[in-house]
This record gives C-alpha cells, sequence and structure tokens, in this order.
C-alpha cells in the first residue's frame, strides 16, 4: 500500500459491519468490567476500549507494517515488535485513564495504590489486552487491505471488460452497412453497361471505403480531415445511386482537419441521413455536412438531413454504438446529439469532439 489515506481508513473501520462485531465482544468486556466493579462505568469503558479497538488498532500494522511488501527476517521481526509496542502502549493509556475515572467515581476503591486488588487486576487485565488489542488490529487491518485489493481486481476487472467491449466495437466499426454494399455494387453492375466512366469511379470510391474500414480498425482515433473525405465518397456513392433526388453540400472548415475523432464516427451519421432521410423521402433532399473549429479548440461536425426526428429507432445500433466509441476516446468530454433542426423539417446530427487527442 501506498502510504496512508488515514480518512479513508477510519471510515473503513467505522463500518457497520465492524462496529457491530467490534462493539459486540467490548461490550461483553464491558459487562464483565460492571460486575466485577459494580459500577456501569466498566460497561463504558469496555464499549470505548472496543471503538478505539476499531479506530486505533488497524493503524500501526497499516503504518508499520503494511501487508503485501517483502522484507528481511530480521526488518519484519523489528516492525512486528514495534507494532507491538504501539499496541502496548494504546492499551496502558487506556487502562490509565479508566482507572483515574474509577478511582474519581467510586468511593472505597483505590486502583493507582500499588498492592491494591482492584490494582492488580486491572493490570492483569493489561496484559491479556495487548495482545487482543494487536490481534484485532492485525485482523483489521488485512481485511481492510484485502478488500482494498480486491477493489483494485475490480477496477481491473472492469477495465477488461472496457477493453473487451472497445474490441467489439471496433470489429463492427469496421463494417460498413451491407445494404449500402449491396445496392453500390448492383449500381455499378448497371453503370458498366450504361456509363463504364462513372462506374470506375464508384468503384474508386467504394474501394477507398473498404479500405479505410480496415486499415482504420485497429486504429483508435482518426484525423477528421480523412473521415469528411471518407463521407464525401460514401454520400457521393449515394448520390450517384439516388440522382436528382439527393443533393449532398459539404462545408469543412480546414482548422478542424487534424482533430482526431473515432474512426468512421461521422459515416455513421451519413448513413443514417440517407436511410431515414433521403430513402424515406419521395422527393428525397439535401444531405449537408458541416464541420467547424470551435474558440475552445475542439470542432462540432453537424449532418443535416430532410425529414423532423423521429426519436431513437427500435433495433437501431449505430447512435448507440457511436456515443459509446465517443465515451471511450474522450470520456463525458465529447457529445453526440440528435434533434429536430429550427425549421422543423430536417433533422441535424451534430457531434461535439474536444480538443486534444483523447484519453
Amino acid at each position: 500500500m501506498d502510504g496512508l489515506d488515514l480518512t479513508r481508513t477510519i471510515r473503513e473501520s467505522l463500518s457497520l459491519r465492524r462496529l457491530v462485531v467490534t462493539l459486540g465482544v467490548a461490550g461483553t468486556m464491558g459487562v464483565s468490567e460492571w460486575l466485577g466493579l459494580g459500577h456501569p462505568i466498566g460497561l463504558l469503558f469496555g464499549l470505548a476500549m472496543g471503538f478505539a479497538t476499531v479506530t486505533l488498532a488497524p493503524l500501526p500494522w497499516l503504518l508499520i507494517l503494511p501487508w503485501g511488501i517483502r522484507r528481511p527476517a530480521w526488518d519484519t521481526a523489528l516492525r512486528a515488535l514495534a507494532v507491538l509496542a504501539t499496541s502496548a502502549a494504546a492499551v496502558c493509556v487506556g487502562f490509565f485513564l479508566y482507572m483515574l475515572a474509577v478511582r474519581g467515581v467510586v468511593r472505597g476503591i483505590h486502583p493507582l495504590v500499588p498492592g491494591a486488588r482492584a490494582y492488580l487486576y486491572a493490570w492483569s487485565s493489561v496484559i491479556i489486552s495487548v495482545p487482543l488489542f494487536a490481534a484485532a488490529g492485525w485482523g483489521l487491518s488485512r481485511h481492510m487491505q484485502l478488500e482494498r485489493r480486491l477493489e483494485v481486481h475490480d477496477e481491473r476487472e472492469l477495465a477488461l471488460s472496457n477493453a473487451l467491449e472497445e474490441a467489439r466495437m471496433l470489429a463492427l466499426r469496421s463494417r460498413l452497412d451491407p445494404h449500402f454494399l449491396f445496392n453500390t455494387l448492383n449500381l455499378v453492375a448497371e453503370l458498366c453497361r450504361e456509363d463504364p466512366p462513372e462506374a470506375e469511379r464508384c468503384v474508386v470510391r467504394l474501394s477507398g471505403l473498404l479500405r479505410a474500414a480496415l486499415d482504420q480498425a485497429e486504429q483508435p482515433l482518426a484525423p477528421l480531415g480523412r473521415e469528411l473525405d471518407l463521407c464525401a465518397d460514401y454520400l457521393e456513392l449515394c448520390r450517384v445511386r439516388f440522382g436528382s433526388r439527393m443533393r449532398v453540400r459539404f462545408d469543412r472548415d480546414p482548422a478542424a482537419a487534424h482533430l482526431p475523432v473515432p474512426p468512421l464516427c461521422v459515416q455513421v451519421l451519413c448513413e443514417n441521413a440517407v436511410r431515414h432521410g433521403i430513402e424515406t423521402h419521395t422527393d428525397g433532399g439535401a444531405v449537408e455536412v458541416t464541420a467547424l473549429r470551435l474558440e475552445d479548440g475542439g470542432a462540432r461536425v453537424t449532418v443535416s438531413s430532410p425529414g423532423a426526428f423521429r426519436g431513437d429507432r427500435k433495433g437501431g445500433i449505430g447512435l448507440d454504438l457511436t456515443r459509446r466509441r465517443l465515451s471511450l476516446a474522450y470520456g463525458d468530454r465529447a457529445r453526440l446529439e440528435v434533434h429536430t433542426a429550427s425549421d422543423g423539417e430536417h433533422t441535424d446530427a451534430v457531434l461535439t469532439i474536444p480538443a486534444g487527442a483523447g484519453r
């Protein structure tokens, strides 16, 4: 353990399960003192010692002899003796204060006078209490350290789970929409007869998209400029397919081109714009992509498509996966918002990317 977080240690010591067990044992000792002394101060002493045990006893072990650090045998022995001496000092101080209190409130008993029975009885209790105090501290400290190791283990498990989820999303993001691929191949087949030069251009654009999907599958982030180039190729293929029903407009700020984004995250927004905007409207419309550099160094990418936003569609995973990929890359510093535009006739998907290279 790297150092001692005193606040955390006290908070862990005062957890309900530890208080119940420790104060239960201390209460038994207190009742025994009460019956032997004939005064309830014995019970108060037992509870006070129990509280001291649960809060103070683990500290020497955590500070002097923390668990899991390999040391020479002589060093371990010296540290163990130091822990025992510290525990003995704490117990002796507690009993000394108790004996002073007994002398002040119980008549006829002088526990500080040598030879008195109560004095001898008290010091015999000290001898018994010191190893019990040290043993309780050892158990409590090891239990707390074990809990902390389990927390670290759980954090590692969560990190591995996130890594697995990221790997899963890497595999998913390397795929283009299969319907788009089939439609594009059919388009190319038709163009081969009607317009061979256009068919060749479509094949080049499609090969570029497929190459990007494969090449970027292993890259967590890619420049926004490259992402927008791929979106331009994708939308151009869609424009050729839909003809006059689809128009494409790009407004790109060169200052935002170098900012890193998860690969194909903007392309997913363009896919949604075509599938839920152009395809569902008989008259088609325009898909507009705007990329602007923000004053704080980040960027905002807006993909606008025909039709009002109708909410997340059942079974759709594109937006959800994109949000999770953004979370993995930037934490809560990136946002993806989809809403109806101010004119009420278009849907805007707004992706806000923070400055920096992600986490």
